[in-house]
């Protein structure tokens, strides 16, 4: 059997472009992500980068980006950069450090990190940002993989 590695990898990072771009889309499609104006910038394997718009109703009565709405866009990045893997995967615990108020930010980026990829569970560091850069939150995520393989079809 002749084999081909250089086109083997090519191939593969093919199908993994496709598969994130796919992954990227369908994640944006969902209604709960549009409802709260979360997008997917970036995904490879064992990561993710998404981007909220913060808007008035996002903000709680001191004018600070309410809490459950910077756990939406956590849980969305962290559920990406699970995903990425190629198997749904829900989140089974989530843990939160606010370390500084979102006071005047309009958009805020949520990074997804893989710290550990198992059969059956992962763990997903997020890091949530301002446009500056300033740390506003860390969380640490626990995800069932439920074995069931991600298909981009309308059906879901």
């Amino acid at each position: 059997e002749v084999r081909f590695p250089i086109l083997e990898t090519a191939v593969k990072g093919a199908f993994l472009m496709n598969f994130f771009d796919s992954l990227k889309a369908y994640r944006d499609s969902m209604p709960f992500a549009q409802k709260m104006a979360i997008t997917v910038d970036e995904v490879r394997e064992g990561y993710s980068r998404v981007v909220m718009h913060v808007r008035a109703g996002d903000r709680n009565l001191l004018g600070s980006v309410h809490g459950g709405a910077l756990m939406a866009i956590i849980d969305v990045a962290g559920a990406v950069a699970a995903w990425s893997y190629g198997e749904y995967a829900v989140t089974l615990n989530c843990n939160v450090q606010f370390l500084n108020a979102a006071l005047q930010e309009s958009i805020l980026f949520a990074e997804g990190f893989v710290e550990k990829h198992g059969k059956k569970t992962q763990v997903v560091r997020v890091v949530l940002t301002n446009e500056d850069g300033k740390k506003l939150c860390t969380a640490s995520l626990t995800f069932f993989n439920m074995g069931k393989p991600i298909q981009f079809s309308e059906e879901q």
